[in-house]
């Protein structure tokens, strides 16, 4: 399978059943994922934003976050250098 690196965005839409959910699932269908270990913390922002804006939907999102920390994505470390060159 092609490896992809997908924005937050597109993760975050499918974790947390936005809108474009489906399309960001067709974006992604038939990639293996290679994602930073700093997308753990983009889907964690994006979580405490929506509890934020949807305070009774808390547990909902809570649960959403952790489930996907469980997809399959290959987590790899950069090299913060060799991103900015």
């Amino acid at each position: 399978m092609p490896g992809k690196v997908a924005d937050a965005s597109v993760l975050g839409a499918v974790v947390f059943g936005e809108p474009r959910a489906a399309e960001a699932r067709s974006l992604l269908a038939g990639a293996d994922l290679y994602e930073p270990v700093l997308l753990a913390y983009e889907l964690a922002s994006i979580a405490r934003k929506k509890i934020g804006i949807y305070p009774e939907q808390k547990d909902i999102i809570l649960l959403a976050s952790e489930e996907s920390l469980n997809m399959e994505i290959n987590w790899v470390e950069l090299l913060h250098p060799a991103v900015v060159d």
